[in-house]
């Protein structure tokens, strides 16, 4: 699984996203946590951060990775300049080992340990390929918005849904979320750790209506959640992933790991399945 536009190392990070993997949302404790423990410089974006037990983990800036190993052994960091310098990188018994660099151990996280070893080849990869992949200005190549008239459009497919919450709310009122109880709406801010100033378009509830389970679509992407995780894709790398609808399972897969069960959705799973497809076509 690579990503298909190797724009800058935010899309890189975007793509290898899993369970106990932080992209750009990261918890406020967290990130609070993180800042005080992890000796990141203040010039430095906290672009994702990956959490093992007790606190530790990595983080991941747009200069390297930043590591804290649990029950004291210490912390420390490398450089993606370092990176492209090691030959090896490989997990074995929950120790990720580069080269003859000391092992850090990763026990604790749910993150499948394979991907870090994948994740680390391709930012390894780009930066020997791509002279400029380090030095791009990632934070305006990562943002842009959608077009809201696309989405209205694409989801005039729903009216006549009553049960259609993505398209009650489109239709009240676009820029907000009102046609959401308050109590949902903090919830969706709360669940993807969404700030004040984001702008909640739509949502799209996957189980029965309860809960925070689902699709939200703010104007800066869009986040898939169930219980214990939210997946954030911005708009531009939504638009590359592969989405794969199993009739009978009625699951999606999401950038070919993530599921998420739409069989206790109370709009037609086909017609969710049809809505993303049309929505990556659109952009």
């Amino acid at each position: 699984m690579t990503c298909k536009t190797k724009t800058n190392i935010y899309d890189i990070l975007a793509f290898y996203q899993d369970e106990d993997f932080y992209y750009k949302y990261i918890p406020e404790k967290m990130l609070s946590y993180i800042n005080k423990k992890y000796n990141i410089p203040s010039g430095e974006t906290i672009i994702a951060f990956l959490h093992c037990r007790f606190n530790s983990g990595f983080c991941f800036t747009e200069k390297g990775a930043y590591w804290k190993l649990s029950l004291g052994q210490g912390k420390g960091n490398f450089s993606w300049e370092f990176l492209k310098k090691i030959d090896h990188i490989k997990v074995e018994k929950d120790y990720l080992y580069l080269d003859n660099m000391k092992p850090l151990m990763l026990a604790g996280t749910t993150y499948p340990q394979n991907l870090l070893v994948l994740l680390l080849e391709e930012i390894k990869q780009n930066s020997i390929e791509n002279q400029d992949f380090l030095s791009l200005n990632t934070r305006s190549l990562s943002d842009f918005s959608i077009n809201i008239d696309n989405v209205l459009r694409i989801c005039s497919t729903f009216k006549g849904n009553e049960d259609c919450l993505l398209c009650t709310m489109l239709n009240v009122d676009i820029r907000t979320s009102d046609s959401l109880s308050d109590k949902t709406r903090i919830s969706l801010m709360k669940k993807n750790n969404l700030g004040e100033n984001e702008t909640l378009i739509a949502y799209v509830n996957t189980y029965m209506g309860i809960g925070t389970n689902g699709i939200t679509i703010t104007e800066k992407g869009v986040f898939f959640s169930k219980e214990f995780l939210s997946i954030y894709f911005p708009w531009h790398v939504f638009k590359q992933i592969s989405i794969v609808y199993n009739n009978e399972n009625k699951e999606l897969l999401i950038n070919d790991r993530i599921v998420m069960n739409l069989s206790c959705s109370i709009i037609e799973a086909n017609d969710i399945f049809l809505f993303l497809q049309q929505l990556q076509k659109q952009l």
